[in-house]
């Protein structure tokens, strides 16, 4: 007990000190520079499914919107000017993997896992998580000491925008569709892919790449947790949508993007 509240209050003087630029730690700083920056605005978390198209990053670069990039968003970078505001990546084999690309990215700002090779730079700014195996769930309102793993990066992005303070918040290319019998774990618990799961381009992980797998028991703890984080926005007024088009993610409230285009509603 005596433990627990002075855990507590050392999180309280962290985030007390970081709210005012003033933390002995400088990553806790960087993040409550962000702190309610965004306040009811809105935000699109734009993932890496076979759903997103280079049409849709257009419109949202044209109307300046807001935007998360995840994983190995940069391979549609070159058919597009869009680029994401914030770029979150949690999965630590896919940053080894891309390790010199992300480096490369200096003119957004990065969450993402500390590993060996990164750039430690003002706008980079490393995740303390907190993982469990398919059963825990909680959802983290400040980033500091932890946020929640959830198994999934738009859990993390969904932290993050709230506590930007974004009020409206869309989710687009999370289809959420893998392809559960086209994979094997090895010893470490990485999937080794007889066929790839489908992404916005077809050679999404190369031959040789590893990857966490997603099996059946993991996508449906994904679903539960965002269940659970669905029910906490709403209570503090936070909407989140699927802009999606199509997938199996029916968590979120439907809206069609091509209606949003036209409607002129954000």
């Amino acid at each position: 007990m005596i433990r627990n509240v002075f855990y507590q209050f050392l999180f309280f003087l962290r985030r007390f000190l970081a709210n005012y630029q003033l933390s002995f730690i400088a990553n806790d700083n960087k993040y409550y520079r962000l702190k309610n920056k965004y306040k009811g605005l809105e935000c699109f978390i734009v993932g890496n499914g076979p759903s997103l198209t280079v049409e849709d990053l257009n419109w949202l670069k044209k109307k300046n919107i807001t935007s998360f990039g995840v994983n190995k968003i940069h391979l549609i970078y070159p058919q597009t000017n869009w680029r994401p505001d914030f770029y979150v990546c949690e999965d630590i084999p896919v940053l080894e993997t891309i390790l010199d690309t992300v480096n490369d990215q200096k003119d957004l700002i990065k969450f993402l896992m500390e590993v060996p090779g990164i750039n430690k730079d003002e706008k980079t700014i490393f995740i303390n998580r907190i993982a469990t195996e398919f059963t825990g769930m909680d959802f983290f309102l400040e980033p500091v000491p932890y946020l929640f793993c959830g198994q999934t990066v738009i859990y993390i992005c969904l932290q993050l925008a709230v506590f930007m303070g974004f009020k409206k918040i869309y989710l687009l290319g999370i289809d959420f569709s893998w392809n559960f019998d086209d994979a094997e774990p090895d010893k470490e618990g990485f999937s080794v892919l007889k066929g790839d799961s489908p992404h916005f381009v077809p050679d999404y992980f190369k031959k040789g790449e590893k990857q966490y797998l997603v099996t059946k028991p993991h996508f449906e703890y994904m679903i539960r947790i965002l269940h659970y984080a669905k029910e906490i926005l709403e209570k503090m007024g936070i909407q989140v949508f699927n802009a999606t088009r199509g997938g199996k993610l029916e968590v979120f409230p439907r809206v069609n993007i091509d209606e949003l285009k036209t409607k002129g509603n954000l």
